[in-house]
């Protein structure tokens, strides 16, 4: 193929695409993550200071929590 040709140049164009949306998908998840981890951290903190309780052991039951979730909500077994 000849440099130029137009499989080159939709190549070139796709990349040029691709390139922005994975820059401003970066963007975004960058954004709600600091966000999430933000307000996670500001609940724990406020329940840990009114209820007197250190922030690992929210985090623990939290954790404890969760996975007594996952456990009750798998399909049963059929025999």
């Amino acid at each position: 193929m000849k440099p130029g040709a137009p499989d080159e140049e939709r190549i070139a164009q796709l990349r040029r695409q691709i390139t922005a949306d994975l820059r401003s998908l970066r963007r975004t998840w960058g954004t709600r993550t600091q966000w999430t981890r933000r307000t996670a951290d500001g609940w724990a903190s406020q329940a840990a200071r009114l209820r007197g309780l250190p922030t690992w052991a929210i985090g623990a039951l939290a954790g404890l929590l969760a996975g007594v979730w996952s456990v009750l909500r798998r399909p049963r077994k059929v025999q």
